[in-house]
């Protein structure tokens, strides 16, 4: 699909990094995998990082929750010379799925 309309500024979303995603994701992980123990969630988590060799540009994209922690997130894999972008991976965690996207946590 190609967005061709404007792109507006600022918005509740911002980089973020595997540590601020390590605690909401975890538990996402233990919601599809309840039987897993600590150690395969830690590496699922950490596992995380690899998709960073995905495109020439990867970023993780967070939503944050008015306590500060990521509510939801994204993966955004950019080719700037096709101009190509993909979006994978879209989550929110699990206290704050039942909210309306858009609105403030």
């Amino acid at each position: 699909m190609l967005h061709t309309g404007v792109v507006r500024a600022g918005g509740p979303a911002e980089e973020v990094d595997l540590e601020a995603l390590r605690i909401p994701l975890t538990r996402r992980w233990q919601g599809f995998l309840p039987d897993a123990g600590e150690e395969v969630l830690r590496q699922l988590v950490d596992r995380r990082e690899a998709r960073r060799r995905g495109a020439d540009v990867v970023y993780f994209i967070g939503a944050r929750a008015a306590q500060g922690d990521v509510a939801s997130w994204a993966d955004l894999y950019l080719d700037p010379a096709t101009g190509i972008a993909q979006i994978e991976d879209l989550i929110t965690s699990r206290p704050t799925s039942s909210m309306v996207t858009g609105t403030p946590f």
